[in-house]
Parts: structure tokens; C-alpha cells; sequence
């Protein structure tokens, strides 16, 4: 059995594989980003951080998790601004984890 843990358990984000791997876990589940402060993780330099952060930590990336879906549901009206918002969002979590190579994403939805 594997241990993974969320990048935003822990500051700072790149640091956050440091202290994954200092607390034993196997690997960590990144985040692609918010609407409200860009999606980070879409930019090519970032990603290329991430994954050796993780390969020099020896941790998997889990997976890519799209936390805007927490805020803004992917339901209602097909035409509305916010609908339009979560496939956007999706669309750029798929894209990230494509990029990285992580088979996985995560769609939060508390609604």
C-alpha cells in the first residue's frame, strides 16, 4: 500500500514533495491552479519544476486536482458563466496532467 498527500497540506508548493517525503509519504497530489489566480500549473517551466522535484524526491505524482471545481459547479445552464468556468477549468486539469504524464486528476465537487 502507497501514501500520497495533498500539495497544499504543506506551504509553498514545490516544497511541499520535501516535506511529503520527510513524513514518509509515497507521493503527493498537485493542483493545476485557480481561475481566481491562474492555472500555475499549464506554464511548461512549472511543470518541468514539478516533475523533477518529484523525481528528486523519488515521489509519484498522484494526480492533478482541479480545486476550482469546489467553488464553481460543473451543473445548470450550459451557457452561464459559471458552467463555462468548470469545463475550462477541466479542460486545463486534463491538459496539465497529459503534460506531466500523471494518468490521474481529481474533480472535487461539494456541491
Amino acid at each position: 500500500m502507497k501514501y500520497g498527500i495533498t500539495q497544499w497540506s504543506f506551504p509553498n508548493g514545490l516544497f511541499a514533495f520535501d516535506f511529503a517525503k520527510q513524513a514518509g509519504f509515497d507521493g503527493v497530489q498537485i493542483e493545476s491552479g485557480l481561475e481566481t489566480t491562474g492555472y500555475y500549473l499549464r506554464d511548461r517551466t512549472m511543470q518541468t519544476l514539478y516533475q523533477e522535484k518529484a523525481k528528486a524526491c523519488g515521489l509519484e505524482i498522484i494526480s492533478v486536482v482541479d480545486n476550482d471545481m469546489m467553488h464553481v459547479g460543473c451543473q445548470g445552464d450550459k451557457n452561464q458563466a459559471e458552467y463555462k468556468q468548470s469545463i475550462r477549468a477541466i479542460d486545463y486539469t486534463i491538459e496539465t496532467a497529459v503534460a506531466i504524464g500523471c494518468e490521474r486528476i481529481m474533480l472535487p465537487m461539494f456541491f
